[in-house]
């Protein structure tokens, strides 16, 4: 039969990784199985092994005396032995704290390998006590992953031969020669004069030829050797000349760590074919027709900056525009004659060079603001300011749903939190949850309000972005004019405090703060990522639909309001508390906080008796003949009482309260802050179900505000004829005669019908009062009536009397 092996086998004799063998063996058949550790395992004869692995296997049992590569399979294990520096080296030639090292770990592994090898204990037996032995030979502990590390790569070199004897297997992969040469000799070898002698030979460090690479890296592997022969141990020594070479200034590669990978791969070549230049030469320009492509003509660049500026910054798009309209020299046009399928194909050097003025072109074209936000910025230094000279406040959409319960039954919504922040210290002075989609000045001035209480008002003022946080009155008053006093204007919180505003997001410190929040309560439920619509969490949405649908309930997957308060509460906390980079140098906000307050000058924090000056907006109008009219949440409502009808045209200071969305009440004053008044909304009766207690009180509240100009008009119509108001009439005494006869005719009558008036209507209440139904003709109303009254009389008396017997 023809024998078959193993990959590990393959492996072992190539000195390769049996991972790296089953990656070539993928697609092939096995040949047969054998059973390795009890476990079946395939395995491919020499024939069936692909002409990659075949020849190196030829190669290697020549070169080891076998007449094949069967035999040199069949043959057993190749056995491992130590290298330094890509030599091998024997156990005399290393240094005796390598084998001090070997010899422990060889009695730490040595119980435990002939037990893993022999297979009667189950592995966690096994590791137990490997671990308890490797603690009492070295005397500190190590996981358990690391310590089967350590017994996998010990079998690994003993390839199955079973002898843990030898201290070969033993020694760490990372070895030192034994020092035999004098210290003076070691000195010399350290100062690298080979490889210093070849750097200075490179006339231009940012652009080495090919032949200057060559050498220079050549010096440096010659110089690797020498230390490795001095006993430096070989990650030293490879860090000694990686340092060299970086500082040197010469451009072998585009960063530190290409470097660094560029080190070890060409050492590897340069190793395996026996230390020659020709090894780590490049072979570009010989093997895949290498060469520079010319620079592109200045106006074929331009032209095609402009095509791609003019398609949104795409590159491809104004490559294939230029090219379609014939825009580009013949120079460049005939060295990519070739079309590609693909839209996005851009010449690599074409793209290299158009990209970054690109960019910069089409942050202009988006205008100004875009060119300076995307630009160079200013960095701030903060040693001008002391703790709470300076607060800031923003607001975000935070990334969590949350649910609450709302009239109209239970919702979920994300809410927009207001944070407001030490600009000084990054120290969190407070927040405010609001459950809409938008918030209001209300929402800031209240939110103001509740950091006063806490902390005080900042020594200078608020540093606050544009739009409603400059805009609104409630805040930051309106529009000043020095010819004016301040009690005529409406002065918002000015009076207290300064107002700036950010033009950018950078100089919102508050921004950054909010971006470090959001991180940390992702993990929390809830979350639907930084933009909802393009980030499409779809297990998170698809059970907020069902949610809306009544399907499932909210509390089954997101947290309350009042949860996720207490969850915003604990990161804010944690953050004040955590020490910060940047301008804090390390410090936590509460300990910036502490160690930067200006205690010689304390903040100012209004008394109770004044408090109002910060509840309360101050607002100067002027009464109206329907009252004062102020506007919330976009709806005007009236205030009045019979108070107001006296102060109308005159200029009064309306005091309202901020923590309330549309206040009950008013309070208004004169200009200098004196007589106040307290004066209702109006009450808004519904247009057609209007309820006649409802209707009546409205129109009660309307005649107070009107009862002061009547009550005046009462007050001067005496005056009306002593002023001289109207011309006097001359009459004869005749003419009066009539005129009086008449008048007193009319009022007789008048009584009389009066009378008669006022009897059928006490018939018709003593009517319904009984039940009967209305008369249709009474001769004598007035009898009628005294005949009603006599019954109701006599009903009265009956009831008493039977009263009284009762109670006797």
């Amino acid at each position: 039969m023809t024998p078959t092996f193993t990959a590990v086998q393959i492996a072992q004799a190539m000195g390769r990784t049996s991972r790296g063998i089953r990656q070539a063996l993928a697609g092939i058949k096995p040949g047969g199985v054998a059973i390795i550790h009890g476990k079946a395992t395939a395995t491919w004869s020499v024939g069936q092994l692909p002409e990659s692995l075949q020849a190196p296997l030829a190669k290697i049992a020549q070169h080891c005396g076998y007449l094949d590569a069967e035999s040199l399979l069949a043959s057993g294990i190749i056995a491992w032995k130590p290298s330094v520096g890509g030599k091998q080296v024997s156990l005399a030639e290393v240094a005796p704290h390598c084998l001090e090292d070997a010899r422990k770990l060889q009695q730490a592994l040595y119980g435990a390998l002939a037990s893993v090898v022999a297979g009667c204990q189950p592995r966690s037996e096994i590791a137990a006590s490997g671990l308890r032995d490797y603690q009492s030979v070295f005397g500190h502990k190590i996981s358990q992953g690391h310590w089967w590390r350590l017994v996998e790569g010990t079998l690994k070199r003993d390839g199955g031969a079973g002898d843990f004897d030898g201290l070969e297997i033993f020694l760490s992969d990372k070895l030192a020669r034994k020092k035999t040469q004098l210290s003076g000799q070691r000195d010399a070898t350290l100062s690298l004069d080979t490889l210093q002698r070849w750097l200075h030979e490179v006339k231009e460090p940012g652009h080495p030829t090919r032949d200057e690479t060559t050498m220079v890296w050549d010096a440096a592997f010659q110089e690797a050797e020498t230390l490795a022969e001095a006993g430096m141990v070989w990650h030293r020594a490879r860090r000694m000349l990686l340092n060299v070479l970086q500082k040197s200034g010469i451009v072998l590669a585009k960063s530190p760590l290409a470097l660094s990978r560029n080190f070890d791969r060409k050492f590897a070549r340069w190793i395996k074919d026996g230390g020659k230049p020709s090894a780590i030469a490049d072979q570009r320009p010989e093997k895949s027709g290498y060469h520079r492509a010319p620079a592109l003509a200045e106006e074929d660049r331009k032209t095609l900056i402009a095509r791609a500026v003019e398609n949104g910054g795409r590159i491809a798009q104004g490559w294939r525009t230029a090219l379609r309209r014939d825009e580009l020299s013949f120079g460049t046009t005939a060295r990519f004659t070739q079309d590609s399928d693909s839209k996005s194909y851009v010449p690599h050097s074409i793209r290299e060079a158009i990209t970054s003025d690109v960019r910069l072109m089409n942050n202009i074209n988006h205008g100004p603001r875009t060119a300076r936000l995307k630009g160079a910025y200013v960095t701030r230094d903060y040693s001008d300011c002391a703790a709470a000279d300076w607060y800031q406040g923003d607001d975000a959409t935070l990334n969590h749903y949350y649910w609450e319960e709302t009239p109209e039954g239970l919702t979920a919504m994300r809410g927009q939190c207001l944070l407001f922040v030490d600009v000084r210290t990054n120290y969190i002075l407070g927040f405010a949850l609001h459950s809409e989609r938008n918030y209001t000045a209300r929402v800031i001035r209240e939110s103001i309000l509740r950091i006063h209480d806490t902390y005080g008002l900042p020594r200078v003022g608020f540093y606050f972005e544009r739009g409603i946080w400059k805009n609104a009155r409630l805040i930051t008053g309106g529009r000043h004019d020095s010819e004016l006093p301040l009690t005529f204007m409406e002065e918002g919180l000015r009076e207290f405090v300064r107002f700036r505003h950010a033009k950018t997001p950078r100089a919102k410190v508050v921004e950054r703060i909010i971006g470090m929040i959001q991180n940390e309560s992702e993990a929390l439920p809830g979350y639907v990522g930084r933009n909802e619509i393009t980030d499409r969490y779809e297990r998170i949405q698809q059970k907020l639909a069902q949610a809306r649908l009544g399907k499932i309930p909210y509390q089954s997957f997101l947290l309350s309001k009042v949860e996720w308060v207490r969850q915003l509460e604990r990161i804010f906390e944690r953050y004040n508390d955590e020490g910060q980079g940047g301008k804090l140098g390390g410090l936590s906000p509460h300990a910036a906080w502490e160690k930067l307050f200006n205690y010689a000058n304390p903040l100012m924090k209004l008394p109770a008796r004044l408090r109002y000056l910060l509840a309360n907006h101050r607002k100067p109008m002027r009464v109206t003949r329907n009252g004062l009219r102020l506007t919330f949440k976009g709806q005007p409502h009236w205030f009045r009482n019979g108070e107001t009808g006296g102060l109308i045209g005159r200029d009064v200071l309306v005091w309202f309260p901020t923590d309330e969305e549309v206040p009950e009440s008013i309070t208004i004053t004169d200009m200098e802050r004196k007589n106040p008044i307290e004066v209702p909304r109006e009450i808004q009766p519904p247009s057609m179900t209007a309820k006649g207690e409802t209707l009546r009180e409205a129109i009660g509240q309307a005649e107070a505000h009107n009862a002061y100009a009547r009550t005046l008009y009462r007050v001067i119509q005496p005056r009306f004829t002593r002023n001289g108001m109207f011309r006097h009439v001359f009459a004869d005494e005749q003419a009066i005669g009539v005129g009086r006869h008449i008048d007193e005719a009319r009022k007789e009558v008048s009584a009389q019908r009066n009378s008669q008036v006022a009897a059928w209507r006490g018939i018709r209440k003593h009517e319904r009062a009984r039940g009967l139904a209305p008369a249709a003709l009474v001769r004598d109303p007035e009898m009628k009536l005294r005949g009603f009254e006599n019954l109701r009389r006599a009903s009265e008396l009956e009831s008493g009397k039977l009263e009284e017997g009762l109670h006797e």
